[in-house]
């Protein structure tokens, strides 16, 4: 994932999504810390089309992580045994955070993108909850009376926002709360000022040239 060119590194990505989709074995013996592995090295990449590959990555894995949380509801010892194991796990791969990165990426496909993986999240979450404790307390978490943001400017980034994702509780209320369907309509109606800003202009600029770092003097 650290070639130069776009091309070889779209074309990694898609393989690794595919090997996830497959089961294939470099994949299944330890989903999580592949996907963790691959986000890690996408995380920061200037081209949009491999973030948005690393975004199908991760919906992915959330949908295939909350399929064995269902199925693992009747099986005693699983690892994934509440909704707050699922949460802690998506932390600790550092893919919530990358998630919540990925909503104030300059790209608005991107950010787009990655407003309906969390939304697919949000629905996940809501859904086991209403389904095993509607009482909130045998999915392992508890009724936190925390304010949570509603919107994009006031949600968490930073060193703030990792802290916060490490949380299983604190995650889900601001999946809960947030007000991500808005987010999307915003996001899908309205691109000029993620599409047309400078700063989406100048990471095409250095994704295109290839050594962003020998080239970032020239673009400004």
């Amino acid at each position: 994932m650290d070639h130069t060119e776009g091309f070889p590194r779209r074309a990694a990505i898609g393989v690794f999504l595919d090997w996830l989709k497959e089961g294939h074995p470099e994949a299944s013996a330890s989903p999580a810390e592949f996907v963790s592995r691959v986000l890690q090295a996408v995380d920061g990449d200037l081209d949009w089309e491999v973030k948005m590959a690393a975004l199908d990555l991760a919906g992915v894995f959330i949908g295939q992580t909350f399929g064995r949380l269902g199925e693992s509801c009747a099986s005693a010892g699983s690892s994934l045994a509440s909704l707050a194991d699922v949460l802690q796990l998506f932390g600790q791969m550092k893919m919530s955070g990358f998630l919540f990165r990925a909503l104030r990426d300059c790209d608005r496909p991107v950010a787009l993108k990655a407003c309906e993986v969390l939304l697919a999240l949000k629905s996940a979450v809501c859904k086991h909850r209403s389904k095993l404790s509607p009482s909130g307390d045998a999915s392992g978490l508890k009724e936190v009376p925390t304010e949570s943001p509603s919107s994009l400017p006031s949600l968490p980034a930073g060193e703030a926002a990792e802290k916060d994702c490490q949380d299983p509780e604190r995650l889900r209320l601001i999946l809960e709360f947030t007000d991500l369907e808005g987010l999307r309509r915003t996001l899908d109606v309205s691109s000029d000022h993620l599409e047309r800003s400078p700063q989406s202009l100048l990471q095409d600029l250095l994704a295109a040239a290839g050594n962003a770092e020998g080239n970032r003097v020239d673009c400004y």
